[in-house]
């Protein structure tokens, strides 16, 4: 796999679930064009996605030709420009939404804090390209241990809030029980 391909494929971390197949598909796209077929990095080897398509994220074959007066292409092209649009619309509230409580905390802080916040929310961006940057720079056998180590670690954060639920939950059921018993 291509450099270029294996870091936009370490960028899909931050991504929303429901961006990663659309954003793969265009990597994939965007790595068959530029690439050979044999490095691994389109169709199916190494990916597990199917073959781009022309339209990026429409698969034609899979559009149904039964709708009277449109073609798979006219309505491929239709969904790609009503997905464009409904990614633009999305972006400008989800930017209007982060000015909005930016301005907001800017308000209710006082203004040495929201420096400070500022400072801080800058230096956790340096961070987040500094790992994406030593991410992109590792083999992709070190990138599968580190992601196997994340998701291993993931797990052991997950069952221990669950157990800290569980105590917490039957820990309040024990005290409610013995204080209707001490106090009846």
């Amino acid at each position: 796999m291509p450099r270029r391909c294996r870091t936009a494929c370490v960028a899909l971390g931050a991504t929303p679930f429901h961006c990663t197949r659309v954003f793969t598909r265009y990597v994939m796209s965007f790595c068959s064009k530029e690439t050979s077929a044999n490095d691994g990095c389109s169709g199916n080897v190494g990916g597990g996605m199917p073959p781009p398509t022309s339209h990026g994220i429409v698969d034609l074959q899979r559009l149904p030709d039964t709708i009277p007066g449109v073609s798979r292409g006219e309505l491929a092209d239709r969904l790609c420009q009503q997905h464009r649009k409904l990614v633009r619309d999305r972006a400008q509230v989800t930017a209007s939404h982060l000015v909005d409580e930016i301005d907001s905390m800017r308000r209710a802080m006082p203004p040495e804090e929201f420096k400070q916040f500022l400072r801080d929310l800058e230096a956790l961006r340096l961070g987040s390209e500094k790992k994406a940057m030593w991410l992109s720079s590792l083999s992709p056998v070190q990138l599968y241990r580190h992601q196997r180590r994340e998701r291993l670690r993931l797990r052991f954060h997950l069952l221990w809030k669950t157990l800290v639920l569980f105590v917490s939950v039957f820990g309040c059921v024990f005290f409610i029980f013995f204080f209707f018993i001490f106090f009846n």
